[in-house]
């Protein structure tokens, strides 16, 4: 017996929990070691940019399959293309979160490499 096919905001909140709490979890490790620096927001970043792109996502997924644009079988049969979207979004997501990732590496790095 197939379970129900649900896209309710409750059942992406399950996902975003482990998405907000993964970088929460890292920078209480972080904390309680050393000071705070530029360079640890890159991971909370990367977590933050997925869980905006993945809400996104499933805003799209839901009005899709609520149009009638998308069927449960279609989705079944190969999810990924329905839930990461046009491969133009993607790269244009992936290399704005690179950026969003790597400026505060580069900040750090700027202001902390030793001088000659």
């Amino acid at each position: 017996m197939s379970r129900s096919f649900s896209l309710s905001w409750t059942r992406f909140a399950r996902v975003a929990f482990l998405l907000i709490a993964l970088p929460i979890f890292y920078l209480y490790i972080v904390t309680r070691e050393e000071a705070l620096s530029s360079i640890h927001a890159s991971v909370p970043l990367l977590f933050a940019s997925c869980l905006g792109f993945f809400a996104y996502r499933w805003s799209r997924l839901r009005s899709a399959f609520a149009t009638g644009g998308l069927t449960e079988a279609a989705f079944r049969s190969n999810p990924i293309p329905a839930l990461l979207g046009r491969p133009l979004h993607v790269a244009f997501w992936f290399m704005l979160t690179m950026l969003l990732v790597f400026a505060p590496v580069a900040w750090w790095v700027y202001h902390n490499w030793p001088r000659a």
